[in-house]
């Protein structure tokens, strides 16, 4: 009895040890204004803009991603093409659920949680396991300006990376989802 606690005092240990690796990285702040977005990510976003349109009013698709020990961040802004109407907030969450289905391979499980921000934007989260072990998790807000996107993800080229480096991936990805902000 003595044996198996201190093997779960030990066990529970190396638990806290592995998730608080992860958590120390060196965090930092992360602002477009262009974007209207701020959050803290492990490392440095590369910033990428497309636009599309000029008139009736400029499309521009802003997108910022970057990688660190097998786990990409991602974060993408896109104004909307047409007015906006009840449609337009269905039709975003509807292109990202099929872009989580059908570009990260085949989906095991996919969980979702819908609510509103406290600004009063509505949100989707998704927490999706892959068939081949990657796992993606995102968040989306959609407001009367853009569609705001943002995942954390390892493909299964990357398990045995975050395997190794006995990463916390849910602990990472809530911190990282946690902090995104719609800035004005």
């Amino acid at each position: 009895m003595r044996i198996v606690r201190i093997l779960l005092i030990i066990l529970s240990s190396f638990t806290l040890v592995s998730a608080q690796a992860a958590v120390d990285w060196k965090w930092r702040d992360f602002h477009s204004s262009e974007a209207r977005i701020q959050a803290i990510v492990p490392c440095d976003l590369v910033k990428t803009v497309k636009s599309f349109q000029d008139k009736p009013r400029p499309i521009k698709v802003h997108g910022f991603n970057c990688e660190i020990r097998g786990i990409r961040f991602l974060i993408s802004v896109r104004d909307h093409m047409d007015t906006f109407n009840p449609y337009t907030i269905e039709n975003a969450f509807e292109a990202h659920e099929f872009i989580l289905k059908n570009i990260f391979g085949d989906v095991e499980k996919a969980v979702l949680w819908a609510g509103s921000t406290s600004e009063g934007f509505l949100f989707h989260d998704y927490n999706v396991r892959l068939k081949d072990g990657g796992r993606v998790r995102s968040h989306i807000v959609v407001n009367e300006f853009a569609t705001y996107e943002a995942l954390v993800g390892m493909t299964k080229d990357d398990l045995e990376v975050v395997t190794e480096k006995k990463l916390d991936f849910d602990a990472i990805a809530d911190r990282y989802l946690k902090s995104i902000q719609i800035t004005e």
